[in-house]
């Protein structure tokens, strides 16, 4: 392979993107090694976790962009390194040569996406879209195609269907869902053109709502001398977390997957349920009916107990499971008013006359149940569908009194004694039904189970023994089901009874906030810890990327290559010196480029150096995006924020380049704009005048990078010497303090407009904690409110 970098290959510490010959798979990769003919990288491959890219064999093309152009290397996979860092090295088998290839720009775009597949017709919505492919979530049915698959596309954009063949590139089952990436195959060119169109809409869209966040020159508009493009900057994104629950802890303030995260959440869900369920609407009226859940685990024979309490079918019982989908609650007629609003269980919709589903409780009203109770028949506590277990613990939570029913078989399960655990430690007021009891093992199997009520430390539940007897129209004998019922009714007709069950629970519930808060805010901790220290891994790469910026401006090695061979034309071939003699050179100079087309020197020099600072930028930038990405996999949360995105988090966004090119344009716009305020004076303006703006901007441009720290020989005498000519004769113009104060200001209004480039791209990430970990000061509220609220009760009893 030929040395010349660039052309014939790839440059070392360079992007470079690797596709594969005739699968569409692309993957960014960096460049770290090229001897001879071979060339080692490192692939981005995050988005292909537990998936094969590449063999050994594999036809690649590497694709690299130069200053002008594309270039492309036709190459054989020789090895595959896989592990923590994972390489791919390859041989080349053939020149390079500039790729006719447009890369396709990828945007986040939802559109309604049907995939045609066999007999099957998939729908879905597109997640990305580009004109050469999109990435999009179907719903599932039957085995997921494998890549390669053929599909008949349909994409419905706002202005019309686009229909073509396409091709699976991979497929990643989520449950019930598909993520699927699928390369188009023949799409028309106006379609091609409709899709770009939407794309960049998309891009315009997305940057439209980031503007409040980014710099000024992401706008276009040119920040004064001086200014800092940061100023009306917020110092973070405001956070969007849009459905957030009332409580003590949102569901969006537990967002990361920190190790405490699962039970944190499930604590805090329980904990505002209980609050909305249970205490408001008890605080509210403590005079308001028993509410007497009766709950237990699955075939326990819970709605079989409430029918025969009750005389009559209310609920249904069988051997279906689950049997109880909805709750069904029966109450007195005098006690509808209680019951048939959002007083008591407000997140559960009313239904009279029939069972209702999810999301619903079914209320029965009955002349024969006395006033001042009402039964809730529950949903398994152990149920195999969640949204039941889930349902089953909020009734519980929101009862004055919990009848838990379990059987002679089961009274020594986990599950049971967890829930009761649950009602121990909340101060519950309990009563505990065993079931189906055999008769000649009742005294004993009742005694076990009351020993092990009292070394649980309830002590006070009330326990009552159901023997397994025949059902007598579907209810248990009366003789069995008579000393519940007599209890219960003891209840409604006992005020102060009642009151005692009420104030139990209440003062119990209150006592539990204080520990089961505390829980909470300690996992609150954790996630606010973890979202520091993924926000300082964001920062530290992003520091280390503007360290290395400026240490490339401060090194001189931009003054290399191009920037290097302008500065020669301009100033080493006298063109420059000879322009200082009059006006008549620079007007040759504008007469010469108008002819042939060639910039003037100083245009030229302008560009080379613009070039060599976008590529410096776009490089660091690029490091800091990978740096930050590698970090975040190690973090506790970090991969769970990085998604199905880190291939894209791990490379500068879309808009990156574009924005980095406006900037160092209105840099340069900026150092023009100072060499023609200093040269304010008539005097003055008339020495700057005979030889040209450009040309002193271009020495002032030149000097910010000509410490010469990164040059060798004779590119020190080069850049170096003739620098100092330049700046001689800019002092003999505008005097040695002002070039000093020229050089300075230019350097810090760059250094500015890096911080703010930086800073943007550094909110990628930003915002992806801001969106889900806690806000500070969370956990101090959770403990300063249940403080608040203890001291409220000292001060009332």
């Amino acid at each position: 392979m030929t040395s010349v970098p660039g052309i014939d290959h790839p440059e070392e510490q360079t992007e470079a993107e690797i596709t594969l010959s005739g699968r569409g798979v692309s993957v960014s990769s960096r460049v770290e090694v090229v001897q001879n003919e071979f060339i080692s990288v490192r692939p981005s491959v995050g988005e292909f976790v537990e998936q094969v890219v590449v063999t050994v064999g594999d036809v690649v093309e590497v694709f690299w962009k130069t200053e002008d152009a594309q270039r492309a290397l036709p190459a054989e996979i020789t090895d595959v390194e896989t592990g923590a860092v994972v390489r791919w090295r390859m041989r080349a088998t053939g020149p390079a040569e500039i790729s006719q290839r447009r890369k396709a720009v990828r945007g986040r775009v939802n559109v309604p996406v049907v995939a045609g597949y066999g007999a099957l017709e998939l729908t879905g919505t597109s997640i990305d879209l580009s004109e050469a492919g999109l990435r999009a979530e179907f719903e599932g049915l039957g085995a997921p195609p494998e890549a390669g698959a053929k599909l008949d596309l349909t994409i419905t954009l706002e202005d019309g269907v686009t229909k073509t063949k396409a091709e699976v590139v991979r497929t990643q089952a989520r449950g019930a869902r598909w993520v699927m990436s699928i390369r188009f195959l023949d799409i028309q060119e106006r379609d091609q053109d409709r899709v770009r169109k939407r794309v960049f809409q998309a891009l315009r869209e997305e940057r439209a709502r980031k503007a409040d966040d980014s710099p000024p020159g992401l706008r276009g508009s040119r920040a004064p001398c001086g200014a800092d493009p940061l100023r009306d900057r917020p110092s973070a994104p405001a956070a969007r977390r849009p459905g957030r629950a009332a409580g003590p802890v949102g569901r969006g303030a537990l967002g990361l997957a920190t190790p405490a995260h699962d039970a944190a959440a499930r604590a805090s869900r329980a904990v505002r349920d209980q609050i909305d369920d249970y205490l408001l609407p008890r605080l509210g009226d403590l005079d308001a009916p028993l509410l007497t859940v009766v709950g237990g685990s699955t075939g326990a024979g819970k709605s079989t107990l409430v029918n025969s309490l009750i005389g009559a079918p209310v609920t249904t019982a069988g051997v279906l499971r689950p049997t109880t989908r909805a709750p069904v609650l029966v109450c007195a007629r005098a006690d509808v008013a209680a019951f048939d609003g959002d007083r008591v269980l407000p997140g559960l919709a009313r239904v009279t006359g029939g069972a209702g589903g999810p999301g619903t409780v079914q209320l029965v009203v009955r002349d024969d149940v006395p006033a001042g109770l009402a039964l809730l028949d529950a949903p398994d506590v152990d149920s195999v569908v969640e949204s039941n277990r889930e349902l089953a613990g909020q009734l519980l939570a929101a009862a004055d009194l919990w009848v838990f029913v379990t059987t002679a078989a089961r009274y020594a399960d986990a599950v049971p004694w967890d829930l009761l655990r649950t009602a121990q430690e909340r101060g519950t007021a309990l009563a505990v039904v065993l079931d189906r009891v055999p008769p000649e093992a009742a005294a004993e199997v009742a005694a076990d189970l009351a020993g092990m009520l009292q070394r649980a430390g309830l002590t006070g539940a009330r326990l009552f023994v159901v023997e397994e007897r025949p059902l007598v129209d579907g209810r248990v004998p009366e003789d069995q089901v008579a000393p519940l019922r007599a209890w219960l009714h003891e209840l409604a007709a006992d005020q102060e009874a009642r009151a005692a069950v009420v104030r139990q629970t209440l003062t119990g519930a209150l006592d539990s906030l204080v520990q089961r808060v505390d829980g909470i805010a300690a996992a609150v901790d954790e996630q606010v810890a973890a979202g520091e220290a993924l926000r300082a891994a964001a920062a530290a790469a992003y520091t280390a990327a503007y360290d290395g910026i400026d240490e490339g401006v401060r090194s001189g090695t931009l003054l290399r290559g191009e920037v290097l061979a302008r500065w020669q034309e301009f100033v080493g071939t006298g063109e420059w010196m000879r322009a200082l003699q009059g006006q008549v050179s620079r007007l040759r100079d504008r007469v010469v480029s108008g002819l042939t087309g060639r910039p003037t020197p100083a245009d030229g020099l302008q560009e080379a150096l613009e070039s060599s600072v976008e590529r410096l930028l776009r490089a660091e930038a690029d490091r800091a995006a990978e740096r930050t990405v590698s970090t975040w996999r190690g973090l506790p949360a970090g991969a769970q924020l990085l998604g199905d995105d880190e291939r894209e988090l791990e490379q500068v966004s879309p808009d990156f380049p574009e924005a980095a090119a406006a900037q160092v344009r209105d840099w340069q716009g900026t150092v023009l704009d100072l060499v023609r305020d200093e040269g304010g004076d008539k005097r003055t303006r008339a020495r700057l005048l005979s030889w040209g703006i450009n040309g002193a901007g271009g020495i002032v441009m030149i000097a910010v990078f000509a410490q010469t720290g990164g040059l060798l020989g004779g590119e020190v005498a080069v850049a170096g010497g003739t620098t100092v000519v330049g700046q001689r004769v800019l002092e003999a113009v505008f005097g040695d303090a002002a070039v000093r104060s020229l050089a300075n200001r230019a350097r810090e209004d760059l250094q500015r407009r890096v911080d703010g480039l930086l800073r943007y791209e550094q909110a990628r990430f930003d915002d992806r904690v801001a969106e889900a970990a806690p806000a500070p000061g969370t956990a101090a509220a959770l403990r300063a409110t249940v403080a608040e609220l203890a001291a409220a009760r000292r001060s009332a009893s």
